[in-house]
């Protein structure tokens, strides 16, 4: 991603400190808190190829550091006007990740179901290992998607299931078979 005139920040959220790496063609990343604020920021520089936070934000990051504050606090907002910038994803996890976007905040859906809504029923697992690389996560809503049997499945940020599981309860669902 260095060298595209990529940009960050980090941000407090009710969840703890939450990052956005973008340039002009739109979000290149988007991180849930990490381990420390520290880490976050050499993990942005390394994506970027900045070595410093953003001092002048574009209108549209504002709006969505808002709108993430918000929805985390469970003023569900949609994130489907956010320009995203995906530059080296498959066209596989790019009709995975269009899919999953399009799933509305309070709502999951198994990984088979969007193995089938993509047209490829049996790609249930691939499905999976898409979504556990997706550089934009809330954004891009991994978080609604859950195995078959009812449990979590995966979730491949720091904090793992005990950060989809307050994701998924800030937009109000409360999985009975989650463990």
């Amino acid at each position: 991603m260095s060298g595209d005139n990529s940009e960050w920040i980090t941000f407090s959220t009710s969840l703890g400190i939450c990052a956005i790496a973008w340039n002009r063609a739109g979000i290149v990343s988007f991180c849930l808190p990490e381990a420390s604020e520290n880490y976050m920021q050499m993990r942005l520089k390394k994506i970027t190829g900045s070595n410093s936070a953003s001092k002048s934000l574009p209108l549209w990051v504002k709006k969505l550091i808002r709108k993430v504050k918000a929805h985390i606090n469970s003023n569900l907002q949609d994130f489907l006007d956010i320009p995203l910038n995906l530059k080296g994803c498959t066209d596989f996890q790019l009709s995975v990740y269009y899919i999953a976007q399009k799933i509305p905040a309070g709502k999951v859906i198994t990984y088979g179901e969007l193995a089938e809504a993509i047209g490829r029923p049996k790609a249930a697992r691939a499905v999976g290992n898409a979504l556990g690389k997706n550089p934009i996560p809330l954004i891009i809503p991994c978080h609604r998607i859950i195995a078959s049997s009812g449990k979590l499945g995966g979730f491949s940020t720091y904090g793992g299931l005990r950060m989809k599981k307050a994701l998924l309860a800030s937009e109000g669902v409360y999985l009975p078979n989650s463990q």
